[in-house]
């Protein structure tokens, strides 16, 4: 018996028909699945995986137990299941390795392409690989018996139940693949609408018509800030999908917002669940701008020594949809204090810190003042000077002009007269 792969990796891989009869013997038989191989000892069969044997003229199971948890049958409690079509056998799936032939019950009790549903270590990959053995058993003790089909999927992902030749379901693959992140794009400030897309794609394409051979996938509607993903996509035997993508928005806002969303693939009357986590980001910030622009220099008011400080303010403004807060360094420069240090800017609005000047020398002082918004600096050049007091000057009044040309005019005449009476 050889295996045959429909791709060289992530592919389902399918034994085709096979005539494998099972020994009524406690040996049984000894099955690579990987590989195909098999044989009546383990020696034989290198990295066997699963061993179908006569317990007592009773038809039971056997399962490797190295590496741990890495083989069994799907099964309930201490019993096997005979999976149906469309099931789907994974991680999620239940496994168990009894050898005893009461858990075979479903297989005993004969029937055609019964479905043992197993996962096993696989030694070219060093994974756990999950597929399925087909095989025909008769009433009441299983023997005859015979395995008609191997097939697993050799990447690890689960696989889908389905019989060659009959009515079965199309298994889904998506884009972004389930289980993962979804993110919206197209986003930016608060109240922007982002988008969200999901993309499927046949992943096991399936055979037939009618409800037996189509799968329907529907999502319910996430909770806010998250919309849409009503549609329904579906697919019949091989046929193409239609109805998707399966779609929706979320409404952006100043913090990112995660949800759960929760879809059913119904593949032929079988439920199997999906789920994806949908992810809006925090909307956009835009830079903040600054009165004067970053890199200015910042010229306070001369100030007379021993006079009041001067003083001039720098105006934040911030655009975007949140508050941004401003941190400032005071500046090394002891002449020049700044307050506050901290300004709050409110979301679509502008505030303002003050930067004060003041020397007891006299002279031309320079400073930087440095503050940071997030990721945004801003630098401003600081410059401020102390000048000397003015001295006050007398300037007389036009009364005292007049007065002291008469005083002079008088002493000029008192002056005259006594040089005439000398003279005489």
């Amino acid at each position: 018996m050889g295996l045959v792969s429909s791709a060289a990796m992530g592919a389902i891989v399918d034994s085709g028909p096979l005539s494998l009869s099972i020994p009524n013997t406690f040996a049984g038989v000894y099955i690579n699945l990987a590989t195909g191989a098999n044989g009546v000892t383990p020696a034989a069969v290198p990295g066997w995986d699963f061993g179908p044997y006569g317990a007592t003229n009773q038809l039971a199971f056997f399962f490797p137990s190295t590496p741990a948890n890495s083989f069994g049958g799907v099964g309930s409690g201490t019993a096997y299941t005979a999976v149906t079509v469309g099931t789907a056998v994974g991680p999620a799936s239940t496994f168990i390795v009894s050898a005893a032939s009461a858990a075979t019950a479903a297989f005993r009790a004969g029937g055609t392409n019964l479905v043992v549903g197993v996962r096993f270590f696989n030694e070219a990959t060093s994974a756990i690989n999950y597929g399925y053995v087909l095989m025909d058993t008769t009433s009441a003790t299983g023997f005859p018996a015979t395995i008609r089909r191997i097939v697993y999927e050799n990447a690890g992902t689960p696989i889908t139940v389905a019989i060659p030749g009959a009515n079965t379901p199309p298994q889904f693959a998506y884009a972004p693949t389930t289980g993962s992140t979804v993110t919206a794009t197209g986003g930016a400030g608060v109240g922007s609408t982002g988008t969200l897309s999901i993309t499927p794609s046949i992943g096991t394409a399936g055979a037939g018509t009618g409800a037996p051979a189509t799968t329907t996938t529907t999502c319910t509607a996430p909770a806010a800030p998250f919309a849409g993903f009503a549609q329904t996509v579906t697919a019949v035997g091989t046929g193409a999908i239609s109805g998707g993508p399966l779609t929706g928005t979320c409404t952006v806002a100043n913090a990112a917002a995660t949800a759960t969303l929760t879809c059913s693939e119904n593949r032929g009357g079988t439920a199997v669940p999906v789920t994806w986590t949908l992810a809006c980001p925090a909307a956009s910030q835009p830079p903040l701008s600054s009165n004067p622009a970053s890199g200015a220099t910042l010229t306070l008011p001369p100030r007379a020594v021993g006079g009041p400080a001067s003083s001039a303010n720098i105006a934040f403004t911030n655009p975007g949809g949140a508050a941004a807060t401003v941190t400032c360094t005071a500046p090394a420069a002891t002449q020049f204090t700044v307050a506050p240090l901290v300004v709050n800017v409110a979301a679509g609005a502008s505030a303002s810190t003050t930067v004060s000047f003041t020397s007891p020398a006299i002279g031309a002082f320079t400073g930087t003042l440095s503050c940071t918004a997030g990721a945004q600096t801003f630098n401003f050049n600081l410059a401020g000077s102390t000048q000397a007091q003015a001295t006050a000057v007398s300037v007389p009044t036009t009364d005292s002009w007049a007065k002291g040309l008469l005083v002079l005019a008088l002493l000029g005449a008192g002056l005259l007269v006594t040089g005439l009476r000398r003279q005489h």
